[in-house]
């Protein structure tokens, strides 16, 4: 855990420092722009060598971070300088010391994670050879949700392999096969509703095939409706099909988006219609 951090001639002001750092809670106010964010990110920096965005940069020549964190025997403590020529922070080479499992969370929904036992590893692929892990994972606001992916060069070749899976694909791979994981963030649900209205979650849906292919099915059965067409219930119906019965396979995961020959087989007089109005193209 970081014990305080020291900056100088770094950052909105000459010197900045927080310390003592509290063992479980801290409270860090101020007007905007005055630095706390920054003061967030350089501790960050501190605890993992890493930045969760864009490294910190001195105001002066002569800039400074001094730092402490508990490590897995002792107390760490290191003083960095700005190297001009390389552009960065002078650090002693090598994996870090270990402060234990570091959470950065930044307001625009981002997340930084440095994991003692996954980051700043030697790794054995599939095909023999070693691979280094991330230095920490970096997670936009859409990759905590879709995943984390990286380009590699395997024998000469790039490709892209998948670093972490995300909240989606793990929560219906869990829900399909009844994992325990699942479970486990069931009740995490429940806790984080308000009293007496826990939240619960859900089969898997797709919330939308395509919005402007949604938008001209719904114009096709309103406008079936409107003129009192008699085949306005069976279109409807088909849509109702589509939208609550035929989202997700047998496992209970969603389908991939839907080409128009699935559409076509599934809800013939849907696409008929839409075709015949011009409002779908193949």
């Amino acid at each position: 855990m970081l014990k305080n951090i020291e900056l100088c001639n770094v950052g909105p002001a000459e010197r900045m420092a927080f310390k003592p750092v509290a063992h479980r809670f801290n409270l860090i106010t101020g007007d905007n722009g005055l630095g706390k964010s920054f003061l967030l990110e350089a501790s960050w920096w501190a605890l993992t060598g890493t930045w969760h965005a864009h490294p910190a940069v001195p105001s002066r020549g002569d800039a400074v971070i001094a730092y402490q964190f508990d490590g897995d025997t002792k107390v760490y403590s290191a003083s960095s300088k700005w190297d001009p020529k390389s552009q960065r922070w002078r650090r002693k080479a090598g994996r870090p010391p270990n402060p234990g499992l570091v959470i950065y969370a930044g307001i625009d929904g981002s997340f930084s994670i440095w994991d003692p036992a996954r980051n700043y590893r030697i790794y054995r692929r599939a095909d023999g050879g070693e691979a280094e892990s991330p230095a920490a994972y970096q997670f936009g606001p859409h990759q905590v949700l879709d995943g984390l992916r990286r380009t590699v060069v395997e024998g000469g070749v790039s490709r892209e392999q998948v670093v972490c899976a995300g909240l989606i694909d793990d929560w219906t791979r869990w829900q399909a096969a009844n994992d325990p994981k699942f479970q486990l963030l069931t009740r995490l649900l429940h806790h984080l509703g308000p009293d007496g209205q826990p939240l619960e979650p859900g089969r898997p849906v797709r919330p939308t095939l395509d919005d402007d292919l949604r938008s001209r099915i719904e114009t096709t059965i309103r406008d079936l409706r409107l003129n009192e067409d008699p085949t306005f219930i069976r279109a409807r119906e088909e849509y109702h099909d589509l939208y609550h019965g035929l989202q997700t396979n047998e496992s209970g995961v969603p389908r991939e988006p839907l080409p128009f020959d699935w559409l076509a087989n599934e809800c013939p007089f849907v696409a008929y219609e839409l075709q015949r109005q011009g409002r779908l193209r193949k």
